[in-house]
């Protein structure tokens, strides 16, 4: 079987599926420890806290408490018309499992993290990775039928990496010398 290269460009521009977990639902998470909410609270807040960087929409608040509901994190009390989220005692837990920082902390590196998401060298550095993975995909291929190569693939990896290595090396110490 034979697969030829296709073209390193998405077709029509599509991106990928927003993930509902990870830095949303930590959020959603870590204000449900300070007390319990109802979602439009919780769209709110996410807008306030991160000073206009994000504005969350139902349709990804809803269906993100939905998921920490049926994981166990969070219960649903139903008051008057409106459904309001609680942390629960796993809720708690998987917080303090995945946040270390005070409070304070922890909302301004949120910021950060949907800042630099938003930006365009993050932009630069995702389609970069896309087309490394792309060409992973295809040396693996050429690896598939002649596993002979594979010593010569690792090598270019491990090349790659202990150069990326060196330069967060540097990088990091340029950062403390400052």
């Amino acid at each position: 079987m034979t697969f030829d290269k296709k073209p390193h460009h998405r077709k029509d521009g599509k991106k990928k599926p927003a993930k509902r977990r990870g830095l949303i639902q930590i959020a959603v998470i870590q204000l449900l420890k300070e007390e319990p909410r109802h979602g439009y609270e919780v769209m709110k807040l996410l807008e306030e806290r991160s000073e206009g960087v994000y504005s969350p929409s139902s349709g990804t608040i809803y269906p993100a408490l939905q998921d920490l509901l049926e994981r166990g994190l969070i219960s649903i009390d139903e008051q008057s018309d409106k459904k309001v989220y609680t942390l629960t005692p796993n809720g708690f837990a998987f917080l303090k499992e995945k946040v270390h920082d005070e409070d304070e902390v922890f909302w301004r590196e949120w910021r950060l993290h949907l800042t630099w998401k938003q930006s365009k060298e993050a932009l630069l550095l995702r389609e970069e990775m896309d087309q490394f993975q792309l060409e992973f995909q295809y040396a693996v291929n050429t690896v598939l039928h002649d596993p002979s190569l594979a010593l010569e693939l690792v090598e270019i990896i491990k090349s790659g990496r202990d150069q990326l290595v060196q330069w967060s090396n540097q990088k990091q110490q340029n950062l403390s010398n400052d």
